[in-house]
C-alpha cells in the first residue's frame, strides 16, 4: 500500500510544483483566478483538498519552502514525501486524488537542463529523478540544517504512520501473514462517487474505509468527501461534480447559497474550459440540470460581490441604470454588487474575454428553459449608449438576447 501511495504522490507531484511555480504563496488561497494553465490549476485543487484553503504567510512549511524556491528538486522531493504521508492518514484522499487525475492535462517536459522547460510543462517525476542524477553533487549533506531536521521528522512520522496501519492487522490476523484469510480491496473510481467497484467488478456502497454510506446527505458527503462545508460546496460546484452537488442540495444548500459574498451556482461557470471538461460533455449544462432538479429556477436572482469582479479585473460588473435593473444591483461603482440570474451573469462575465463555445451551449440551453433575456440585452444596450463598449464588443451577445427578448 506504501509504494501505491508513494507512486500516486509521485503523480501529483509535477502538478503541485505548476501550481506553486504560478500561484507562488498564494496556492492555497480560496479565491480563483486566470493566473494559472490547465495543468498549473488542477494542481492547486490538488493541493487544497490535501492542505485545504489558507491565506498567504499561513502555508504549511512544505509547501512555504517550495513557494521560496519553486525549482529546487530536493524540496519538491520533501513535498511529495508529506503528500504520501498524508495520503496514507486519510482513506478517502487517494480515491479523491485519483479521480482528480483522470483525464488530467498530459505533463511532458524535456529533462532538467533543456531550456525549453517553464511552467506550463511541469517536469514528470522521472524526468526529475532523471535531472537530479544528471546534477553536480547536491543531496542531503548540503541541505540546511532546518531543512535536514524536517525530512527527518517528515520520514519518522511518515514510518509511525505505516507501521499503526500494519501491526494492527498482523496482531489481529486480519491480514496475510499465515492466517489463511484475506482482505477484499475496494478502489473508487471517478464518476462512481455513490460506491465501489470491488475486485469482481460489482458495485457496492460503501466508501473507500469500507463503511456503508449513510442515507443521509449531509454524513454521505462527510463519508466521501471528508467534511461538510460551504466550502465543500463551492468546490463541488467548480469541479462540476454533480454527485456531490446532488448531495449537498438534499441537504439544503441552494444555488443562491453564497460563498465569499457569491451564490453558489456561479462557481461553475467561471473559467474558460474549467475542469479540461470539454463541450461535447455537456458539464456546465449538466450542471444546471441538477440545481434543476433540485429545485432551482432558471430566474432566480443571484448575487455577487466578489468572482465577476476577480474574474474580469475589476472591469465588471458594469453600470446599469434602467427600468430593468435588478433591485440591489450596484455594478459600476467600488466594490460594486451584481443581482440578476444566471443568463445574466453569463453574458455580462463573457464581455470580459468573449463567450466561449460553452458559454454559447449554457446561453441557448437556458434560453430553451425559459431565462429572461430582456434584462440582459437592457444591460447591453444601456452600456453601449453609456460608453462602456461597443456593439462589435458585445461579442456577438447582443444578437442572441436580441432575437430571444420578448
Amino acid at each position: 500500500m506504501d509504494s501505491e501511495l508513494a507512486s500516486l504522490a509521485g503523480e501529483i507531484s509535477p502538478y503541485a510544483a505548476a501550481a506553486v511555480r504560478s500561484y507562488g504563496g498564494a496556492v492555497l488561497a480560496s479565491a480563483r483566478d486566470q493566473a494559472g494553465d490547465a495543468t498549473a490549476g488542477l494542481g492547486r485543487r490538488m493541493l487544497q483538498r490535501i492542505f485545504g484553503t489558507c491565506a498567504e504567510g499561513q502555508l504549511p512549511d512544505p509547501v512555504a519552502d517550495l513557494a521560496a524556491d519553486p525549482g529546487d528538486l530536493d524540496l519538491q522531493a520533501v513535498l511529495r514525501v508529506v503528500i504520501t504521508k498524508m495520503l496514507a492518514a486519510d482513506p478517502v484522499l487517494p480515491g479523491d486524488l485519483r479521480g482528480m487525475l483522470a483525464g488530467a492535462p498530459a505533463v511532458t517536459v524535456p529533462a532538467s537542463g533543456d531550456s525549453t522547460a517553464s511552467n506550463d510543462n511541469p517536469p514528470s517525476s522521472e524526468q526529475m529523478r532523471a535531472g537530479r542524477a544528471k546534477e553536480p553533487a547536491r543531496g542531503f549533506r548540503q541541505w540546511s540544517l532546518d531543512h535536514k531536521f524536517a525530512f527527518a521528522t517528515i520520514v519518522l512520522s511518515f514510518i509511525g504512520v505505516i507501521a499503526a496501519a500494519a501491526i494492527p492487522p498482523l496482531l489481529t490476523g486480519n491480514g496475510n501473514s499465515g492466517s489463511g484469510s484475506t482482505v477484499q480491496n475496494k478502489t473508487q473510481i471517478k464518476n462512481n462517487r455513490g460506491g465501489e467497484f470491488d475486485n469482481g467488478g460489482n458495485i457496492n456502497n460503501y466508501n473507500a474505509s469500507g463503511t456503508a454510506l449513510s442515507k443521509d446527505p449531509e454524513q454521505r458527503i462527510v463519508q466521501l468527501t471528508g467534511f461538510y462545508t460551504d466550502q465543500g460546496f463551492e468546490e463541488a460546484i467548480f469541479d462540476r461534480n454533480t454527485t456531490i452537488v446532488a448531495l449537498y442540495l438534499e441537504s439544503g444548500m441552494t444555488a443562491a447559497t453564497l460563498y465569499n459574498g457569491t451564490s453558489a451556482i456561479l462557481y461553475g461557470f467561471e473559467e474558460v474550459d474549467q475542469n479540461n471538461d470539454p463541450i461535447q460533455s455537456g458539464g456546465a449544462v449538466a450542471l444546471v440540470k441538477t440545481f434543476q432538479a433540485n429545485g432551482y429556477k432558471i430566474n432566480e436572482e443571484l448575487q455577487d460581490s466578489y468572482l465577476m469582479r476577480e474574474l474580469t479585473g475589476g472591469l465588471w460588473p458594469g453600470m446599469f441604470d434602467t427600468p430593468l435593473t435588478p433591485k440591489g444591483y450596484t455594478g459600476g461603482y467600488q466594490d460594486g454588487t451584481f443581482v440578476g440570474s444566471l443568463l445574466f451573469w453569463i453574458v455580462q462575465r463573457a464581455l470580459g474575454w468573449g463567450p466561449t463555445a460553452e458559454d454559447i451551449q449554457v446561453i441557448h440551453y437556458l434560453v430553451s428553459q425559459g431565462a429572461d433575456c430582456n434584462v440582459p440585452l437592457s444591460f447591453l444596450k444601456y452600456a453601449i449608449s453609456a460608453g462602456q463598449l461597443t456593439a462589435d464588443e458585445t461579442q456577438g451577445l447582443l444578437p442572441i438576447m436580441q432575437s430571444c427578448a420578448k
